[in-house]
């Protein structure tokens, strides 16, 4: 009897074995089927080894990025085809199966947009580094210390070497999310030796939510002719101004003593954003307060500084989600520095009430100093 028992008990225990080692196969099956890795086509590890430092920073530029979207929907491959001439242009086609999207187009003060699907679009925006450019080279150590971004491997995109980072959120339009290895989101970014942003791995709970890489880059002179914007305003839209005004336009003004060392003092301005705009380069439409603001814009080859001022804009800045640091200014009360890959900024309010912001595409520290320096003229 008890043989037969061991033996039943050896057969179930088989039996058993089998259907589980069937169901693990079967789900092992499944998790490969619909968790297969996403290829980084034309992308490849090639070191681990110290970050390179980035020698020059290009006045202009083309480059081609592939766009595969693959949040909200069924997948979605695009490309954009960019040109920029620093420090204020830039042009972004949209296209997909050969076909021509929409054309974005910034320039100095303006911003404009072509959409067969909606109607065209041509307002002012502060002046502001242009539409879809990233300077990430002027924030990248500051993100660093911060512990913002973490450092990574060394790759090879399309041919072009670049250092990876790792950031809590995509850096494509200009924010640095601190990264929490905690986290179940992330983007990994990759910084060429000219300070392009290449390529950017986008990752929420294991998932590929996007993916843009630059296909083709080539460093030089484009055609100015390019960021040409000829779209008429809309007459149904504020489309805000932006107009220059002497130096002595106004009795109270916090300025620089002097133009940033190398840079151009362009002029002053009178920046009136469309209604419901933000201090944002690119505004939103929504509803909120009137922002206007007057501007010093200083320029040096591909970079710029601008230093503005206005009460309105303090309720802009508060309407922003970025994360913000304490810094000490002088004078001046609340201030706060913001790590940016499109602009570093200082930010603080006035005595009088009002709010003042330098920002540019040097680093945060660079703009500290600058804005420890200012004077209030005139009053």
């Amino acid at each position: 009897m008890r043989s037969e028992y061991e033996f039943g008990r050896r057969r179930l225990r088989v039996i058993v074995l089998t259907i589980a080692a069937l169901i693990v196969a079967g789900v092992g099956v499944d998790y490969v089927l619909t968790h297969r890795p996403v290829p980084r086509t034309g992308s490849r590890v090639i070191s681990a080894g110290k970050p390179f430092r980035i020698r020059t920073i290009p006045r202009s530029y083309y480059a081609s990025y592939q766009v595969d979207t693959r949040a909200g929907g069924p997948r979605v491959v695009t490309t954009e085809k960019t040109w920029v001439l620093r420090p204020f242009d830039s042009r972004i086609e949209t296209w997909s199966n050969g076909k021509r999207l929409s054309v974005r187009l910034s320039a100095f003060g303006a911003l404009s947009n072509l959409n067969p699907a909606s109607a065209p679009l041509s307002i002012a925006i502060p002046p502001s580094l242009g539409s879809g450019d990233l300077r990430i080279d002027a924030a990248l150590d500051e993100a660093l210390r911060r512990h913002i971004i973490v450092k990574r491997e060394r790759r090879s995109v399309y041919g072009r070497e670049c250092q990876m980072y790792r950031a809590g959120g995509p850096v494509s339009a200009g924010d640095l999310t601190k990264y929490a290895p905690t986290s179940k989101e992330y983007a990994d970014f990759c910084v060429d030796r000219e300070g392009i942003v290449v390529e950017e791995w986008w990752v929420r709970s294991g998932k590929l939510l996007r993916r843009r890489v630059a296909t083709k880059v080539r460093v030089g002179e484009v055609d100015p002719d390019l960021f040409k914007i000829t779209t008429a305003p809309d007459e149904g839209i504020d489309k805000g101004t932006i107009q220059p005004v002497p130096d002595t336009s106004t009795d109270k003004l916090w300025t620089l003593p002097s133009a940033p060392k190398g840079f151009v003092h362009i002029g002053r301005f009178f920046v009136a954003l469309p209604s419901g705009a933000t201090a944002s380069p690119v505004p939103s439409l929504g509803q909120t307060p009137p922002v206007s603001s007057l501007t010093d814009v200083y320029t040096d080859g591909a970079d710029l500084v601008v230093v503005d001022q206005d009460p309105s804009l303090e309720a802009a800045a508060a309407a922003e989600n970025r994360t913000t640091y304490k810094v000490t200014v002088k004078g001046l009360r609340n201030a706060v520095m913001i790590v940016d890959a499109r602009e570093n900024e200082i930010r603080a309010q006035t005595p009088d009430g009002s709010f003042v912001r330098v920002a540019g595409t040097v680093t945060p520290s660079h703009l500290l100093q600058l804005a420890r320096s200012l004077r209030l003229s005139g009053g």
